[in-house]
């Protein structure tokens, strides 16, 4: 056990790491703030913290329960993850002087002993859970796939009760707490990267959809009708969606609205959000491509419609059509 702990603790370390880089770095969102780059930081680097005090104990054991410290890290990752979704979900939420109140049961922790604390911040931390699983289901009637988010959830919602048991526990074996704890948070992360890596798009699509349910609407100065002409002649005629790294930016500039417009008016006309909008651009020319074209690759089909890959083509194109790209043409061959 203490191998596969070492293991997970590794694993939760470098997950971490490579998903604040890549939140901070490389995903780009229009109404990304520093803020909601400041709540991914704290929640990540405090999981790495509390692993690597998890790897101290196997090297060193000795009671966590007695350290101020350890309490604080885990009374401080329920609140800053569901400040970090709460900025990702809500279009205009920003941090303010009442989201002090969130630290509250920090300053407790000054004062109560860490028997009672930690099983409380879990028991604290299952509440900020269900919070946030009611707000992704009121997404919903947004998202084609929000289940898949809220099992997410739902997952680490269950996880803060097992935890919670585990913490209530621990005053009879620590060690058990630190073994299931330490487990638990790696396998957390192996949820998320799962998750990331079998739907890429799923979080610029949940963004997509709360912009859609929250957003304070942009568009009182613009001519929706005639901008939507605009915007079909770009992508009918220009085929500007051919752009492999084309951007709501790029397409906003196109046209002289702001990101926020663009993204509103896109969101008011079709129900979803530019990333789909582009999508189903790009697989209505394939599925042209794919019978004016015989003898054209699948793979040539997917580059000259714009995808970066054939296995985002092929993922695209199940979805949207709901067969292969190579059913789709047999098919309609026959």
């Amino acid at each position: 056990m203490t191998t596969l702990l070492t293991i997970s603790i590794g694993f939760s370390v470098v997950s971490a790491l490579m998903l604040l880089g890549t939140y901070s770095l490389l995903y780009h969102r229009w109404n990304k703030s520093w803020t909601s780059i400041a709540t991914a930081a704290i929640l990540l680097l405090t999981f790495c913290v509390t692993q690597l005090l998890h790897l101290q104990h196997i090297d060193n054991p000795e009671d966590l329960f007695a350290s101020k410290w350890y309490s604080t890290l885990i009374l401080l990752s329920s609140p800053a993850f569901y400040l970090f979704l709460r900025e990702y979900l809500l279009v205009d939420a920003r941090l303010t002087l009442r989201s002090c109140l969130h630290a509250i049961p920090l300053l407790l922790n000054l004062f109560i002993d860490n028997r009672f604390t930690i099983p409380a911040a879990f028991v604290l931390g299952a509440t900020y859970m269900a919070i946030s699983l009611f707000q992704l289901y009121q997404l919903r009637d947004k998202r084609q796939r929000f289940r898949i988010e809220l099992f997410a959830v739902a997952f680490f919602l269950l996880t803060a009760v097992v935890i919670s048991v585990l913490a209530a526990v621990a005053t009879i074996d620590a060690s058990l707490f630190v073994t299931g704890y330490g487990l638990l948070i790696g396998l957390s992360f192996l949820v998320v990267l799962v998750t990331l890596l079998v739907f890429p798009d799923v979080a610029t699509n949940l963004g997509e959809a709360a912009e859609v349910r929250y957003a304070k609407t942009t568009l009182t100065q613009v001519n929706r009708p005639v901008e939507l002409v605009r915007l079909s002649a770009l992508m009918v005629e220009d085929k500007l969606y051919r752009n492999e790294n084309l951007s709501l930016s790029m397409v906003a500039e196109h046209l002289g609205l702001s990101q926020h417009q663009l993204s509103e008016l896109i969101n008011a006309e079709h129900g979803y959000g530019f990333s789909q909008f582009i999508r189903e651009h790009r697989i209505n020319d394939a599925k042209q491509q794919l019978l004016t074209e015989p003898t054209a690759s699948v793979l040539a089909i997917s580059l000259a419609a714009g995808f970066t890959s054939q296995s985002s083509f092929y993922t695209a194109f199940s979805q949207i059509v709901g067969e292969s790209p190579g059913k789709y043409r047999k098919r309609h061959q026959a």
